[in-house]
């Protein structure tokens, strides 16, 4: 009588196992919702930091979460006075860099307590980059892409025409490029002198994607994908006909993958030449696609769907949420996909890609810590 008690007690056990085993998002089918949590206010433009043992995002209630990534479960969260638009950045010793409409950049502990705030003078939409000496580059509605030294000091700032919402992309030399709603791309030096500029014909809120000969891509409100040289001269552009605010990706083959208010995300060889586009009904496309590792291009739209598509721009799989997905996707190392919505959930869904795309610029922020860098990675 006992053995048998025994005997179930252990196929119980087995069972439990093995229902927990089925949340990997490599045992079920892509698309699969493995959780969602609540934020307490929407995910508007925050996309997800994915560090070794933590999420961090932003939302419109001015908090930045910190979540276990296997369930959502929160860690901590740090409170500042303004919604949070800015994507969080994190450094090789952990600390997480994030900007806030209250006008302040933070500089928070892996604990969650605050390392330093640095104040502006107008909301801060952009997201920080990170250089190899540790400083961070944001920009601000102010006019000023600042450079900050690691403790939180001044060390330049530079103000261009008009408010700066775009994220600072780094070159592997050092010079930082950022758009501004003046329709420039400006590439600054290290020391924050400008090398040149690249005037559009309308606003520059899209954030730049860097290639692997140095090629800079950026869209604008004038409707056009832009590819400058490293020395800011035009190697082409592609008319998308509408305003172009998401931030280009490029896949392992070298496609450069771009979405626009025309309701496309749209696929270009190299030279510039239109391979496909894809409707996805969307109109206000703020969202920025993410390549990964098989080659699959996830993206979210204004109608609240989140889209898979196969390198040719055929459909995968679509999932649902309850709001607009402004926010880009993160495909984690095991094959997560992270991204929140306006419904005010983060949504952790199965992928069949074991991470980002091995390219120049797979995502939004070049890579999952954020770093903004070519040849930044995650400690």
């Amino acid at each position: 009588m006992k053995s048998s008690r025994g005997w179930w007690l252990l196929v119980l056990l087995l069972a439990i196992i093995s229902g927990l085993a089925v949340s990997s998002p490599a045992q079920v089918p892509p698309g699969t919702v493995l959780w969602k949590i609540p934020s307490g206010g929407q995910f508007f433009f925050s996309s997800a930091a994915v560090g070794s043992d933590t999420i961090y995002v932003g939302s419109w209630n001015g908090q930045l979460l910190a979540l276990n990534p296997a369930d959502g479960s929160r860690k901590w969260a740090f409170k500042t006075d303004g919604p949070i638009f800015s994507s969080p950045t994190l450094g090789p010793d952990g600390t997480i860099y994030v900007g806030s409409l209250d006008r302040k950049v933070y500089a928070i502990k892996p604990d969650g307590t605050l390392q330093w705030s640095f104040a502006t003078q107008d909301g801060v939409y952009s997201s920080p980059a990170l250089s190899t000496d540790g400083k961070i580059y944001i920009g601000s509605r102010d006019k000023n892409l600042y450079a900050l030294n690691p403790d939180g000091t001044l060390a330049w700032q530079f103000t261009a025409g008009a408010e700066i919402e775009s994220s600072p992309a780094i070159a592997a030399d050092g010079t930082i490029y950022v758009g501004s709603w003046d329709g420039n791309l400006y590439a600054l030096n290290p020391d924050g002198t400008m090398k040149w500029k690249y005037t559009a014909q309308n606003k520059v809120v899209s954030s730049p994607a860097i290639g692997a000969d140095g090629t800079v891509y950026v869209g604008s409100d004038d409707g056009y994908l832009y590819a400058l040289k490293p020395d800011g001269t035009l190697k082409w552009k592609y008319e998308v006909i509408d305003t172009v605010r998401s931030s280009p990706a490029l896949g392992p083959d070298g496609t450069i993958y771009v979405a626009g208010y025309d309701g496309n995300l749209h696929a270009l060889k190299p030279d510039g030449t239109a391979l496909w586009q894809k409707g996805i009904g969307s109109i206000y496309f703020f969202s920025s696609p993410a390549v990964g590792a098989d080659g699959v291009i996830y993206i979210g739209s204004d109608k609240g769907e989140i889209y898979a598509l196969k390198p040719n721009g055929s459909e995968l799989w679509q999932r649902p949420t309850g709001g607009a997905v402004f926010t880009s996707p993160m495909i984690a190392k095991n094959g997560t996909i992270y991204v929140g919505s306006n419904d005010g959930f983060l949504y952790a869904l199965s992928s069949t890609s074991q991470g980002p795309a091995d390219s120049p610029w797979p995502l939004f922020r070049h890579d999952l810590c954020h770093t903004g860098r070519v040849g930044g990675s995650c400690p």
